[in-house]
């Protein structure tokens, strides 16, 4: 069963985490993949100010992999950053993931949070040039 089970449902009970007093829709839903990516996230020492999700979109989709973007709230200067990670099924049965978090500047910083969303949406969904850079990516393992 393991084997043909899919890589979001991997993340979702590797992570083990579910949202208190809270039942999804379905245990695979974008809301769960959501909660589960956050909460594994905050476990990371390059992560650990993160307060969730303003923005949450799946960008592709397999058996295999996963690619996900939104706006990620950090504590303290950062506040809201873009975020881009993808996740990938390993032949060992470990989950690799990379993350890109957008650098806020001046060009992020002028816009208002509605053109900010606007920016994230059509960056996710159309190809659209984003006005950040994106930092160093961060990799790492979901061991089995």
């Amino acid at each position: 069963m393991v084997g043909s089970m899919t890589i979001r449902r991997k993340i979702i009970e590797r992570t083990g985490y579910q949202r208190p007093g809270d039942e999804y829709s379905s245990p695979t839903s974008d809301e769960a993949l959501m909660d589960a990516v956050e909460w594994h996230f905050r476990g990371l020492a390059d992560f650990s100010s993160i307060d969730g999700f303003a923005d949450f979109y799946v960008l592709q989709e397999s058996t295999r992999e996963v690619s996900i973007m939104g706006r990620t709230y950090f504590l303290g200067p950062y506040g809201l950053v873009p975020m881009k990670a993808k996740f990938r099924n390993l032949p060992d049965g470990a989950i690799s993931y990379k993350v890109l978090l957008g650098k806020v500047g001046p060009a992020w910083e002028q816009l208002s949070e509605k053109k900010r969303w606007a920016a994230v949406y059509l960056h996710a969904t159309e190809g659209y040039a984003p006005p950040w850079e994106w930092d160093q990516p961060l990799k790492g393992l979901l061991a089995n």
